[in-house]
């Protein structure tokens, strides 16, 4: 027999201490969700997703953006790796979570790490009449040299036009993708 209403949505941790952390570091009470535009949810979701501790991701990431923190942070993600990368040591656990903060989480850092730098590179060829394809045809090593290059003139011109706090540019040497990256390309 079909069921009525909406299938069930598989919800995500949604971790009450770090979603307080969050509304202090951002100087907001849990009320002033409900009214803002970009969060759109009730107070009576969040609280019910306190109480049960999970929540829907779309509302999670709703929240994230409007309290401007990665949800991975309000879902508690960052202390499960705490905890795993403590081997059942409980101070290393507690000295790793308490390295945690919210204001090294951004919302960006999502937004980040849901891009492919493969996709984009692929349409700047494109866009640059070169076909994708050409791509594969470079060695690894001029793969990695194009990589570089191509990340350090981007790098220098969003210099170029923004100022530090404009962009989040902390000043590091250029991430290199893991290697399964690099060959990714089908």
């Amino acid at each position: 027999m079909p069921t009525k209403g909406r299938p069930p949505i598989n919800k995500v941790p949604f971790c009450k201490e770090r979603f307080k952390e969050a509304l202090i570091a951002k100087g907001m009470k849990l009320e002033d969700l409900n009214i803002n535009e970009t969060a759109d949810v009730s107070v009576k979701t969040i609280r019910n997703a306190l109480r049960e501790g999970k929540i829907n991701p779309d509302t999670l990431d709703r929240i994230g953006k409007c309290l401007d923190v990665n949800p991975d942070y309000l879902s508690g993600v960052f202390d499960a790796n705490a905890e795993y990368y403590s081997f059942g040591n409980k101070e290393e656990e507690a000295k790793l979570r308490s390295l945690i903060s919210v204001s090294d989480h951004p919302y960006i850092e999502k937004l980040k790490h849901d891009i492919d730098i493969w996709d984009i590179i692929g349409s700047l060829l494109i866009y640059n009449n070169v076909p994708g394809e050409k791509l594969d045809e470079l060695s690894r090593e001029d793969l990695i040299r194009f990589y570089i290059e191509i990340t350090r003139c981007t790098r220098n011109t969003i210099k170029k036009y923004f100022t530090p706090l404009q962009y989040g540019y902390i000043e590091s040497s250029i991430p290199m993708p893991p290697e399964d990256e690099i060959y990714h390309m089908d």
